[in-house]
């Protein structure tokens, strides 16, 4: 074990006491340096999002954070090096306003956060709910001459979705895809999609139904006024 504590030392002695040396006149280098301030701005992450949230729209879109340090550290730094994380587990439905600091700040090692502004984000939350609903079929067409629908099925009947509060709450059902019945002259059985607002129905369970359309052909009706002139043009 001295053995090797020895070699530590004497082996490649030159190259180590450069590389010290460089190492100290460095530090004393950046010690000395006088310090610099500059200011970038950066676009908030956000974290820590309520299971049972969404975020619909935060303000401002970006904050300005300003760092100090060595002149040869802060030249070297870019926005992208700095991150801004804000969390968001205390937010509640509606309108928050939520704090930013310097401690929400990551920055370089070599610089430190010195001032964030604004102080604080203001971040718009709404409720996310789940509703079971009626299923609508949408037709799109029109069937040949004389044939009527004379039933429509889909199953399920109803769907489970997931969304925003104040848009669920609106809905009195869900809709398919529009089914084409353009020249339908027989029973048919598709499978449609069901549609909605993506930006504020998150979940559609199920994602397709199946749609079954029933046609019939209608009967000719026939002129009954013709026929009963003829009846009594024959009784003369």
């Amino acid at each position: 074990m001295p053995d090797k504590f020895k070699n530590f030392f004497s082996e490649n002695l030159g190259v180590k006491l450069v590389s010290l040396v460089l190492a100290y006149i460095l530090w004393f280098f950046v010690v000395g340096e006088k310090e610099e301030e500059v200011g970038f701005m950066v676009v908030p992450l956000y974290k820590g999002l309520p299971e049972n949230m969404v975020m619909i729209e935060t303000s401002p879109a970006a904050i300005g954070v300003r760092v100090k340090g060595p002149k040869t550290f802060v030249h070297n730094v870019n926005a992208s090096d700095i991150q801004a994380e804000i969390d968001l587990s205390k937010v509640a439905g509606g309108t928050n306003s939520v704090t930013v600091n310097a401690d929400d700040i990551s920055a370089p090692r070599g610089v430190k956060v010195v001032r964030v502004t604004p102080g604080s984000v203001t971040v718009e939350m709404e409720e996310l709910v789940t509703a079971v609903l009626p299923i609508n079929v949408k037709l799109s067409g029109k069937l040949p001459e004389g044939y009527t629908i004379s039933e429509v099925n889909v199953t399920p009947k109803v769907a489970r979705i997931r969304g925003v509060r104040g848009k669920v709450e609106k809905l009195q059902g869900i809709d398919t895809a529009p089914v084409n019945i353009e020249g339908l002259t027989a029973p048919v059985s598709v499978m449609s999609r069901l549609v909605a607002d993506k930006k504020d129905i998150s979940t559609i369970d199920p994602q397709e139904v199946e749609v079954k359309i029933e046609v019939s052909k209608q009967s000719p009706v026939q002129d009954t006024t013709t026929k009963d002139k003829a009846g009594k043009g024959d009784a003369k």
